[in-house]
C-alpha cells in the first residue's frame, strides 16, 4: 500500500561535538509526498475562520 513517497539528501558522514553538529557540515534535506489516493482536508492544523459579527 503506497501512502508516501520519502526523499533525503544527506552526506555520507556528520562531524559531532558533544551531541551538537558541528558548523560547515553540509545541509539534509528531507520531502514526504502524499502519493496515495486520499487526503484529509486540515489534518496538520485548522484554518482559522471569521467569527460572524465579530
Amino acid at each position: 500500500m503506497d501512502l508516501l513517497d520519502l526523499e533525503v539528501t544527506a552526506p555520507s558522514s556528520l562531524s559531532v561535538s558533544y551531541g551538537f553538529v558541528v558548523d560547515g557540515n553540509p545541509e539534509v534535506t528531507s520531502r514526504v509526498t502524499n502519493v496515495s489516493a486520499y487526503d484529509i482536508v486540515n489534518f496538520w492544523g485548522h484554518q482559522p475562520q471569521p467569527v460572524p459579527g465579530a
